[in-house]
């Protein structure tokens, strides 16, 4: 999951366009956009390591997480990094709590320009990419933040997608510094609640 997130990031640090991403093997993989759709907000869950719009790209942060609904299994494990965040990266997702078939929206504020990458966690650990590379649940794009800072992306949660408690790994890079943020976000069970 992480992987194909950086691997996107990485079509986007190479100038690339289009569907296709190459992984650090050199293996071609395709790069799934997801329909953009109108959402409304009820409740956000943010990820933030400093303001990136006051922090130069080396001040660094520490992760915290708020607003994270109660899960309906067990929290999807920490995303392992084989860097230190040096980037300054906020990332908010909306609605924290999804039924199957909604739309979740992505924002995160970087400093402008910064090439970006995501890709959603489910509660099973894959990936919103499509097959062989995710779940195929929705939640798997890249691009580059506006002129303010702020890039936003939508996608529709499948229906197949499991219930419980998941996250969105979000890369940024610029200038040789990345960031990291990893909101939570959270799938309604049959009941059509996330408790």
């Amino acid at each position: 999951m992480l992987a194909a997130a950086c691997a996107a990031l990485a079509v986007l640090a190479a100038g690339c366009a289009g569907t296709t991403a190459h992984t650090a093997s050199g293996a071609t993989r395709r790069v799934v956009t997801p329909a953009a759709a109108a959402a409304r907000t009820r409740t956000a869950t943010t990820t933030t390591t400093s303001d990136p719009r006051t922090a130069g790209p080396a001040s660094g942060g520490t992760a915290a997480t708020r607003g994270v609904p109660r899960a309906v299994s067990k929290p999807v494990p920490p995303a392992q990094l084989p860097w230190k965040s040096t980037l300054p990266l906020h990332a908010t997702v909306s609605p924290a709590c999804v039924r199957p078939g909604g739309i979740v929206t992505l924002t995160v504020i970087a400093h402008p320009g910064a090439g970006i990458g995501y890709e959603a966690v489910y509660s099973d650990t894959k990936g919103g990419a499509e097959p062989p590379f995710g779940g195929g649940y929705g939640g798997n794009d890249k691009g580059f933040s506006d002129s303010s800072g702020t890039f936003v992306s939508r996608w529709v949660v499948s229906t197949n997608a499991p219930a419980g408690t998941g996250r969105i790994d979000v890369i940024a890079g610029l200038h040789r510094h990345w960031g990291y943020a990893g909101p939570a976000f959270a799938v309604a069970g049959p009941n059509g609640t996330c408790s």
